[in-house]
């Protein structure tokens, strides 16, 4: 499965292979919670296999294990002490350390001072 700009006509990236030029702009959720949201006023989560909408992203923050991977069973995980200029990928809705043989997406900018006390609170660049 893959996404065609509207403009150029090209493939801009396929969503199989893990790389994406931006993120979804909102939850997806699976087909059958989506048709039992019904019709509201508040916009609807996407469903997994439909159409999506995908917002760019040169810069981001990002806070807690929903959004980094910080199991520290887990290679590539990153934690308080991850230095700064990290090569980071985003693998199966997560950022983590970009493998040995992997081009980096993103690098790490900065670790902020979290919301939340104990999650681990990122910014991030894309390369």
């Amino acid at each position: 499965m893959f996404v065609v700009d509207p403009i150029t006509a090209k493939k801009k990236f396929e969503l199989a292979n893990g790389r994406a030029d931006g993120f979804l702009d909102r939850e997806s959720v699976s087909r059958e919670v989506y048709d039992s949201l019904g019709e509201g006023g508040l916009e609807k989560p996407y469903y997994v296999g439909g159409e999506g909408c995908i917002e760019p992203a040169s810069e981001l923050d990002c806070e807690g294990s929903d959004y980094i991977l910080t199991d520290s069973r887990v290679d590539g995980c990153l934690s308080s002490k991850t230095k700064l200029g990290t090569g980071l990928s985003f693998r199966n809705g997560l950022f983590s350390i970009a493998h040995e043989r992997e081009r980096p997406q993103f690098r790490l900018a900065q670790i902020m001072e979290p919301l939340i006390p104990g999650n681990l609170r990122i910014f991030v660049v894309a390369n």
